[in-house]
């Protein structure tokens, strides 16, 4: 009776890690941007006061309808968080990965759009977001990520002081920092993986000498496919929230002894600061009269709330 009492609680305990450990990495990425000083400051970025400037030819009506859409996906994140149930949040998490990261890619393609970038797939606007990151285009608080080599990877722009254990207490910013470089570490080995199985699936696989289907990758290999990833970023993490939605995935939360409004609270900061990032340069590319525009046009019931408050407590300084 005894032995399979601690049999069951060892099992909940393995089943509960995977949870643990991805909202370990959501706290830290939220105390990373909390914890900077300059992260709300773009004036200190070269690219938002030298690059973007009101440029013709965009299509105002598709950036409106991107940038509502992000907002309303947005909202919806906004009004679990107003139920102040940790049960709701928990069992939210369905839709509460994608919406995550559904409302930061929409913004993120109307700042696009804006500036005359016109990629439109999932994969080239994250590798846009990877170009502009490893060009400093962006606030030091997201510019961190992983390139390199399967298992060999380099995790740039972070201050990495020391590296703990994916599910350690996370008590002060290196500790967050070490935190993240996991996230990035982990997020590029799922997608070599996942690229790795694509390409032996396709009509041109990876073979051996012999011309039989390559079952093991040496590191020559593995080059094909990580040298076409592009860098690893905040973007790629955000992408797993959508893949982690399925049913298999969210399970291992519904075990986590996890505290799910705290993790509901750091994916909206981080969509809420990532937004405030690509509307504040959508803004500076269009000008703050068009951007009013659109916002203006917003429902009343969302706009009065986050939207409008980041515009004039946060954009307007900016590009007044």
């Amino acid at each position: 009776m005894i032995v399979a009492s601690i049999n069951k609680a060892e099992e909940k305990n393995k089943l509960s890690i995977p949870g643990q450990v991805f909202c370990n990495h959501f706290i830290a990425i939220s105390k990373h941007l909390k914890g900077d000083i300059d992260a709300y400051d773009l004036k200190k970025v070269k690219y938002f006061t030298t690059k973007l400037f009101n440029k013709p030819g965009y299509e105002l009506d598709r950036i409106k309808k991107l940038l509502w859409n992000s907002w309303s996906t947005e909202h919806a994140l906004h009004l679990t968080a107003k139920q102040g149930n940790t049960d709701y949040c928990k069992y939210a998490l369905h839709w509460s990965f994608p919406q995550a990261y559904y409302s930061c890619y929409l913004n993120m393609h109307a700042f696009c759009l804006a500036i005359g970038d016109t990629r439109q797939t999932h994969s080239d606007l994250i590798k846009a977001f990877g170009e502009r990151v490893i060009k400093n285009s962006y606030p030091k608080s997201i510019s961190f990520y992983a390139d390199g080599n399967f298992e060999d990877y380099t995790v740039h722009n972070l201050p990495l002081q020391n590296i703990k254990s994916a599910i350690s207490q996370i008590k002060s910013d290196a500790d967050a920092q070490s935190q993240i470089a996991t996230f990035l570490k982990s997020t590029r080995t799922n997608s070599a993986k996942y690229h790795r199985e694509k390409r032996q699936n396709s009509s041109n696989p990876i073979t051996t000498k012999a011309g039989t289907l390559c079952q093991s990758f040496n590191k020559e290999q593995w080059e094909i496919i990580t040298n076409r990833l592009g860098p690893t970023t905040l973007f790629n993490i955000l992408y797993r929230l959508r893949i982690k939605a399925n049913y298999n995935d969210i399970e291992s939360f519904m075990h986590a002894d996890i505290n799910f409004q705290q993790f509901h609270e750091c994916l909206m900061d981080t969509v809420s600061y990532l937004n405030f990032v690509h509307e504040s340069y959508l803004a500076k590319a269009v000008g703050l009269k068009k951007y009013a525009m659109i916002l203006n046009g917003f429902p009343a019931h969302m706009s009065d709330s986050f939207v409008r408050s980041r515009y004039e407590q946060r954009i307007i300084p900016l590009i007044k």
